[in-house]
């Protein structure tokens, strides 16, 4: 891991510490403070996404499919 670095988070947009995002969690903004890093790595460690435009991102054509669906 690099060293960190203070700048704007791409996720929130506030002035702070930010990291790089891991290349292996696909099209996830970069960089990111602390907060929205662990939002990412624990989206990532659970198979889920952080939100729609992640899940836009990096989710296959069928769970897109499935979370417009919605419960069933």
């Amino acid at each position: 891991m690099s060293e960190p670095v203070e700048a704007r988070c791409a996720r929130c947009g506030q002035r702070r510490v930010v990291f790089p995002a891991p290349e292996e969690w696909g099209a996830a903004q970069s960089p990111l403070c602390t907060r929205d890093w662990q939002l990412y790595a624990e989206a990532r460690a659970n198979k889920t996404y952080v939100d729609f435009h992640d899940a836009f991102d990096n989710a296959s054509d069928e769970e897109l499919e499935e979370a417009l669906r919605g419960p069933q």
